[in-house]
């Protein structure tokens, strides 16, 4: 096991990082919070992931997964500010929060307003509507009933409860297209919007795992899959990626939380 010099450790320091630790390999300082003992030419070394796996993705975030923990630290020994909350469950000044305010007026608004509304925040509009929906349904508190070109809100545990309407608006009758028999005759871009099983797999084992309520940040779930599944660095992340342009997760303070 090779250690680092006085000088490495004191540089590191400057940085947040406190680290003893460097592979036998490659040299480096090991950042993960976990190493690995490999074996080399009969002898034991002890190795980073990125030497002993191949991979070196999952410790490409390590420094800012340190920073965010310090931060997060400093926020806890920070006397805490009581949280304003909108509707009794959104903290004030997001985008959901600001969306059920433009809309608890329970009048029916343009869809286009209600996603100008909050592009200040940079955010999904169509998923944080889609998720003020849920939370609506998960509070027994409101309902949205959404169409091409607009949105209202109904406020109550019935509109809660009801079934999503959508109300469409009527088309013109068109000729019915001609569907693909084949693979081979289906546009590129519809083959490569639909996603692989693998990759379905992999968003469902996602989904699994941050269901167990752990501090999971993008790495540290990389990390876990790669070693307990055997899954692939990258399909890990397109899944994570695809679930939160779903919605079906968010990212807050670069922790994952389920939706």
């Amino acid at each position: 096991m090779a250690l680092l010099t006085a000088e490495e450790k004191a540089k590191l320091a400057q940085e947040g990082l406190w680290v003893r630790e460097k592979c036998d390999i490659c040299d480096k300082p090991i950042l993960s919070p976990v190493s690995y003992i490999k074996k080399i030419q009969g002898k034991e070394k002890v190795v980073c992931a990125g030497c002993a796996k191949g991979q070196d993705l999952v410790l490409s975030n390590t420094k800012e997964e340190n920073e965010m923990a310090k931060v997060k630290a400093e926020k806890k020994a920070a006397p805490k500010k009581e949280s304003t909350k909108v509707a009794g469950h959104l903290n004030a000044g997001t985008a959901i929060a600001d969306l059920y305010q433009f809309l608890e007026d329970e009048k029916v608004h343009k869809l286009a307003d209600a996603k100008k509304l909050i592009a200040k925040f940079k955010v999904d509009a169509s998923g944080r509507i889609s998720q003020l929906g849920r939370y609506g349904k998960k509070f027994g508190a409101w309902g949205l009933i959404i169409t091409e070109d607009t949105i209202q809100m109904k406020l109550g545990k019935a509109a809660a409860t009801a079934a999503p309407a959508k109300k469409a608006k009527p088309k013109e009758k068109e000729a019915p297209a001609k569907k693909a028999t084949s693979k081979k005759e289906q546009e590129p871009d519809e083959m490569a919007a639909m996603p692989s099983k693998a990759l379905k797999a992999t968003m469902a084992l996602v989904r699994r795992t941050l269901k167990t309520g752990k501090d999971w940040t993008k790495n540290k779930l990389m990390e876990h899959l790669m070693q307990e599944h055997d899954q692939d660095p990258k399909r890990v992340a397109a899944a994570v990626q695809e679930e939160i342009k779903a919605g079906g997760i968010t990212v807050e303070e670069g922790y994952l939380i389920l939706a």
